[in-house]
Formats: structure tokens, C-alpha cells, sequence
């Protein structure tokens, strides 16, 4: 988990606060132990580049990788070569409007790598493709199936993405159920997350549900 890389997409730090800490992140090898793997900021931060429209950043982590793919001797090294390349090309293609190679991209990212990495952005941007495309039946099955517990705030953020799916598929408890959480979870929350509560306080009252005080 990379909690500062969530509050830098919330825009509860500074940009130049998120920068600092990726230029003196060390730059560990994609081959290295798992420990190293997982300290090291390429992943991590992939989202965070997406956000911020950085290509260059996006096509360094492709060609890292597909280095480091062809150097592997160890199944699991290639793996993680291999999860880390799809996801950059997935998150590049978005930032060039790409939705189709995006989806197709995010999709063909094993579920087995999700055991031993955080995967739950790249699961919710997909859902949200999916929803894009008006397939909202496989965008919640993707939210229930992978979304389902993260101390990070974005659990509370792909739980409103659920409520509006369930609202638009008519299901109105489920709605009702995850605007609700999400009204509850942060009703004392900062700045930048009311207008999340907002919106989910206002999917309550579309319902005829009136959001607790």
C-alpha cells in the first residue's frame, strides 16, 4: 500500500511534496527481493502518473520493463515485469484517449499478481471503463469481486462508484447501502473528500433514503 500516493491523488499534499519523495525513492532493480519490490516506487506510483497526464514517466516504467522481462530466469520476477509493463501501457493509453486498448489492457492483467500487490486501482480504473461502455453488470462484478477491503481511501471511493452503478442498474438497496457508508464514512472527513459525501447525501435523497445527521 502506498498511503501518500492516495491522499497526493486526493490533492490532500502537495504536488511538489509527492515529487520530492518519488526523486529520493531508490531505484531498485524489478528483479530484486520481494521486499525491495515492494518498496520500490514504479507501481505504486502509477496511478499517481496517470493523473498527472506524464507520459514520459509512463513510457520509462514500459521500457524498464520490458528490460527486466528479458533478463528474468524466475517465474515470479517475470510476473512482476510483465504486471508492471501491461499497467503503464494500460495507464499510457488512457492518458493518449485510448479507451479501448486501456480496458483491454487492465483486463489482461493476471488476477494471480494480485496476491502479492495492490492491484485495487488498476481493478477499479477498469470498472470504471466498463461502466464507461455501459457494461454496468461487469463493472459492479469487478468492484465486488476485487474491491472489497483496503485501508485505503479509495475503498470508500470505489464503494460510490458502486452505489451509481447499482443506481443506474435499479438495484436501490445496494445503492442505498453504499451511498449510506459512504455519507457515514467521512461525514466529518476533510475538504477534499466532501464532495464526495455531498454526492453520496444526494444519491440518498434521489432515492427517497434521507441521509442520517
Amino acid at each position: 500500500m502506498n498511503p501518500l500516493r492516495d491522499l497526493a491523488l486526493l490533492n490532500a499534499i502537495p504536488t511538489d511534496t509527492a515529487i520530492a519523495v518519488i526523486a529520493r525513492s531508490p531505484e531498485p532493480s524489478v528483479l530484486g527481493p520481494f521486499v525491495e519490490w515492494w518498496a520500490a516506487p514504479h507501481q505504486s506510483w502509477l496511478p499517481w502518473w496517470f493523473a498527472r497526464r506524464d507520459t514520459a514517466a509512463l513510457q520509462r516504467i514500459i521500457e524498464q520493463t520490458d528490460r527486466a522481462a528479458r533478463r528474468t530466469r524466475g517465474r515470479l520476477e517475470e510476473m512482476r515485469a510483465r504486471y508492471l509493463r501491461t499497467a503503464a501501457a494500460a495507464y499510457l493509453a488512457l492518458v493518449r484517449g485510448d479507451s479501448a486498448a486501456a480496458l483491454r489492457d487492465f483486463d489482461a492483467l493476471p488476477d494471480t499478481t494480485c496476491i502479492w500487490t495492490d492491484c485495487s486501482l488498476e481493478k477499479l480504473t477498469l470498472a470504471r471503463l466498463f461502466a464507461a461502455r455501459g457494461e454496468d453488470r461487469r463493472a459492479s462484478d469487478v468492484i465486488d469481486q476485487w474491491l472489497w477491503i483496503s485501508p485505503s481511501p479509495f475503498f470508500v471511493i470505489a464503494r460510490l462508484e458502486r452505489a451509481r452503478i447499482a443506481e443506474r442498474l435499479g438495484d436501490r438497496d445496494t445503492a442505498v447501502r453504499w451511498y449510506q457508508f459512504v455519507a457515514d464514512t467521512w461525514r466529518h472527513a476533510d475538504p477534499e473528500l466532501q464532495s464526495y459525501v455531498a454526492e453520496a447525501r444526494e444519491g440518498l435523497r434521489r432515492l427517497g433514503a434521507e441521509p442520517r445527521r
